[in-house]
């Protein structure tokens, strides 16, 4: 595994720790207390709603990149394994093709915006939060997909794997 590839995979592994047990606890906790402050006490919390959908926002991006590394996220194989090895490394490369294009444009899209974003006062209705700031975290994350997807694809060339998620980790006890 090369350098990159390692440092791709801790970046996945810390920001998808930070999701799982930073952002997620806090999303629990700021919605259980908005329903209870909300339903018993009749005070919903200023911005709750808001702070939720950021928090939510924010978990979902820190584990894009997990999920591309570890093969997690939604796909469908019911004629990919049927296929021969040439087959299945050249659908691979074809989704990895994908993901750089639908990833770099985000980015290009992000980066564009960012200047014009960050010379307005555009803030978030409730809690005033920037707007910039949102479009900055999307586009990093969103060029790590797409360094981890070109990675991939190198790595398929060479022949070191035939999908783009990585082999899947030994378990306690293999």
């Amino acid at each position: 595994m090369s350098a990159v590839a390692r440092l791709l995979r801790a970046l996945a592994k810390g920001l998808n720790g930070i999701g799982a047990y930073v952002i997620l606890p806090a999303l629990v906790l700021l919605v259980t207390l908005d329903v209870v402050m909300r339903y018993w006490f009749n005070m919903p919390l200023h911005g709750g709603l808001e702070a939720s959908q950021h928090l939510l926002l924010l978990f979902f991006i820190l584990g894009l990149l997990e999920s591309f590394r570890s093969g997690a996220h939604i796909k469908a194989e019911i004629l990919t394994p049927l296929l021969p090895t040439f087959a299945r490394r050249l659908m691979a490369l074809l989704m990895c093709a994908a993901l750089v294009l639908v990833f770099g444009l985000l980015v290009k899209k992000t980066i564009d915006e960012i200047p014009f974003l960050y010379s307005l006062p555009q803030l978030t209705p409730e809690l005033h939060l920037r707007l910039w700031m949102f479009h900055a975290l999307a586009s990093a994350v969103s060029m790590l997909v797409a360094l981890y997807a070109l990675v991939a694809a190198v790595e398929i060339l060479r022949g070191r794997r035939e999908t783009v998620e990585e082999d899947a980790e030994p378990e306690w006890g293999e």
